[in-house]
């Protein structure tokens, strides 16, 4: 398995399906998969605890896994003990904890915990007291995402109180990269954000490394060899974990290799445009060496240049060789509009070369782009350079489906294709990526990968918008057989995990409560221009998250008494503005609610009247979304129906509501409410 080529010795697999005990046999094939292909290599679950605190939930499924895996040479232990890694162990109290330890001992079950304290620690009031509790109760403590030295030797100091040894976890990661605001954003530094993690976990007295890649490919924390970063981050790892073993470099490092690192987009033109969502994108340029220390300096040879290879930037770089791993770095960003579909970035050492063409988004749209980098390895014979065509309003790529050994991805806007029948957002392959209709306005890309991780991207080709450029997202639930359909022109299509009401005449709402919600696809509200989120809601309970985004650019809530709210987080002062109704929303009737900023106050609207406004300034945040519950930790649980939810890039007057304006109806009762 590539992931014990690269000196990782387990996973520990997030458990966040509720309830969790649906996940038991996936995480036993895994167990199988490894046990066959690799043998000592260690598969164990990692109890999310945004998923459930009750401790009945993860009895259930531990005794269930254990029954099914615990035998397996693949279930990780220390001292006969099993090991169970957890996230966000303080949602559950240390003595629950001590509960679920018994219980499970009674039934022949030693457990060796290892508990999660990122969020106790950075967003609680005196901490430190509250984790000595947990220390008393798990074996292990450490953070989900690493923090600065300080603040990781604070954890490495907490001691038990009976003296008993306390084992010391750190967290390298390679950071998040594809949303540029929330929790676990960082600064992006290229490949030396990873490197200078593993420098700090070998200074560190710990006795793990458990490596961040949350989310993986969602948030662009893999390390395995992929598309987006070759196989860069797993010839670090490698590395890092053979230093942290503290066992001989040279090994480790392989030969001599290179990797360029670009943005994966760019606007065209500099600073930020009329319609932006976020003035914050990726600069930085890097050219990566791996391999063993050698005298001679190499010399890179790089270039920016127009698609007809007209040059932009040439530069002439060096790279230090005397220790294993050594980059040079350079920040550039567009200074003009070249009115061009992309630009093309070439590096060359010696005889190795690799190109990567930018895609360069139009200024008149609003564009969130992308945090997450590009990386290919510089080879002396790339793979097969795909091509994309449209003709006839069909879109086609040359070397899909692709030949034996390697394959080629279809990306639309940075994200790959989902397969069409796929309830499980499965990526496609082959030639179901090809879409069936009318390609999609927005960059269509492509990308050869072999199975070493050599990487080949076509020139992206650019299809314009047609439409209104100022409506972000329309979800109307009107479609069963596609629930998660935006009819925006953005086609910002999202998840339904539950089921949609039919309505009497005909149409459909959704319904929202325990079981049943609505994810929103990516991070996509301005953070910096006016905006209005609108939506229909009939409640039949008070309480609850309409609209929850985490960066909170708007978000829409009942209270406890019913009363709706709509709040905005400032940025510059981390300050939460709210305009709160002074009455509560009748249940079991429909009421229209928006929160509208104008750059200069937040206004909610009730029924489009006025119903509570605040001033509010300045630039907000934007990352996960859902309808009908807190995104963050799937709290805040509403019930009742939503309907109608519409984001627009501009401060609405309430004429302009809709698509049923208050003033002039509201949508049809539930079908079992006639």
């Amino acid at each position: 398995m590539q992931a014990a080529a690269a000196g990782i010795d387990g996973f520990a697999v997030d458990v966040v399906r509720r309830p969790p005990a649906e996940f038991v046999d996936q995480l036993v094939e895994m167990a199988g998969i490894a046990n066959r292909r690799a043998p000592g290599f260690a598969i164990m679950p990692c109890l999310d605890c945004a998923a459930t605190q009750r401790v009945a939930d993860w009895e259930v499924f531990l005794a269930d896994w254990l029954a099914k895996a615990g035998e397996l040479p693949t279930t990780f232990r220390v001292d006969g003990a099993v090991v169970i890694f957890t996230y966000g162990a303080y949602q559950i109290p240390p003595a629950d904890w001590v509960d679920l330890r018994q219980r499970l001992l009674k039934a022949g079950h030693r457990l060796f915990l290892i508990g999660e304290m990122n969020a106790l620690y950075r967003n609680g009031k005196d901490p430190l007291p509250q984790i000595q509790e947990y220390a008393d109760v798990f074996e292990g403590l450490y953070f989900f995402c690493p923090n600065s030295e300080d603040h990781e030797r604070t954890l490495l100091d907490i001691k038990r109180s009976d003296g008993r040894p306390l084992l010391g976890v750190f967290s390298p990661s390679p950071g998040y990269w594809r949303v540029n605001t929330g929790s676990f954003a960082r600064p992006f530094k290229g490949t030396r954000t990873y490197r200078s993690h593993w420098d700090l976990a070998c200074r560190l007295p710990v006795h793990w490394a458990s490596i961040t890649s949350w989310n993986d490919y969602t948030e662009h924390t893999h390390v395995e060899p992929a598309r987006s970063f070759s196989d860069a981050y797993a010839r670090l790892t490698r590395i890092g974990a053979a230093r942290f073993r503290g066992e001989p470099i040279a090994p480790a490092t392989g030969p001599e290799t290179f990797w360029l690192t670009t943005p994966a987009e760019m606007p065209d033109g500099p600073g930020p445009s009329p319609l932006q969502s976020d003035a914050r994108r990726e600069t930085i340029f890097e050219v990566l060496r791996v391999g063993p220390p050698a005298i001679d300096l190499p010399e890179v040879q790089l270039t920016i240049a127009r698609p007809n290879g007209r040059p932009i930037v040439e530069k002439r770089l060096t790279i230090a060789a005397d220790e294993p791993t050594a980059d040079v770095q350079f920040s550039w960003q567009p200074d003009r509009q070249f009115d061009e579909p992309y630009l093309v970035v070439t590096a060359s050492v010696g005889d190795q070369t690799a190109r990567l063409p930018i895609p360069l988004w139009p200024r008149d749209l609003p564009h969130r782009y992308h945090m997450a980098a590009r990386r290919v390895r510089l080879t002396k014979a790339a793979p097969p350079r795909p091509a994309i065509a449209v003709a006839e309003a069909s879109l086609s790529v040359s070397t899909i489906p692709g030949q034996a050994g390697w394959r080629t991805d279809l990306l639309h806007n940075q994200m790959p294709r989902i397969a069409p029948r796929s309830r499980t957002a499965r990526v496609a392959e082959g030639l179901e990526q090809l879409p069936r209709s009318e390609p999609a306005w927005g960059f269509w890309e492509a990308a050869t990968v072999t199975p070493d991780a050599a990487v080949n991207w076509a020139d992206p080709i650019f299809i314009p918008p047609r439409g209104d450029l100022a409506t972000l997202a329309w979800y109307r639930f009107d479609a069963p057989d596609a629930p998660g359909i935006d009819q925006s022109i953005y086609s910002r299509h999202g998840r339904l995990s539950g089921r949609l009401a039919a309505l009497a005449d005909g149409s459909h709402a959704l319904a929202c409560d325990n079981e049943s919600w609505f994810s929103p696809s990516g991070s996509f509200c301005p953070v910096n221009t006016p905006l209005t989120v609108e939506l229909w809601v009939r409640p039949d309970r008070p309480g609850g998250v309409l609209w929850g985004d985490v960066g909170s650019a708007i978000s829409l809530a009942l209270d406890d008494d019913g009363k709706p709210v709509a709040g905005r987080r400032q940025a510059h002062d981390e300050k939460r503005v709210f305009a709160q109704s002074e009455k509560p929303l009748q249940l079991a009737e429909w009421s229209h609610l928006a929160g509208v900023y104008d750059g200069q106050r937040l206004r909610l609207y009730v029924n489009g009247h006025v119903a509570a406004e605040a001033a509010c300034h300045g630039p907000s945040g934007s990352s996960r979304m859902a309808i009908g519950r807190n995104p963050y930790d799937m709290t805040a649980i509403f019930t009742g129906l939503v309907d109608d939810v519409r984001l627009t890039m501009r401060a609405l007057p309430p004429d302009e509501f809709g698509p049923i304006n208050p003033s002039q109806g509201r949508p049809a009762v539930p079908l079992n409410d006639e």
